[in-house]
Parts: C-alpha cells; sequence; structure tokens
C-alpha cells in the first residue's frame, strides 16, 4: 500500500513466520497473526486471532498503531 507511514512485511518464504513462531506445519503456511513492531524492532502488540472478515480487527490494530510514539 502506498502512503502508509510504516513498513509491511510480506514473508513468502516462510521464514520469519517459522522465527516468530507462527508457523502452522500441517498445512506449511503461516498461521493469521498481525505483529506490531515499534522503531526498535520490540514486538508491541500480536494478535494471533485475527479475522479479516471482522471490521472490529482492523479498529483494533488501528488503535494499537496509534499508541505507538
Amino acid at each position: 500500500m502506498d502512503g502508509l507511514p510504516y513498513p509491511l512485511l510480506a514473508d513468502w518464504g516462510m521464514h520469519v513466520t517459522k522465527q516468530y513462531g507462527v508457523h502452522n506445519p500441517e498445512r506449511d503456511a503461516p498461521k493469521r497473526v498481525v505483529f506490531i513492531l515499534d522503531r526498535e524492532g520490540v514486538v508491541r502488540f500480536k494478535n494471533n486471532t485475527f479475522d479479516a472478515r471482522d471490521p472490529g480487527h482492523y479498529a483494533q490494530v488501528l488503535e494499537e498503531l496509534q499508541k505507538l510514539p
């Protein structure tokens, strides 16, 4: 997406997925998880029940992003 004030990560090789412990080996796919990291790379938010069909989850992510300094 253009114009976002923060980077997004696409982990096609599932390297980060495995490092963060969210790889589903039964499906050889990542679980649906949202991480928010601060500028120092510290995880400040993790949601491992994210449902893209639930607008409330997007609101929660935006709320957490707004808490970052």
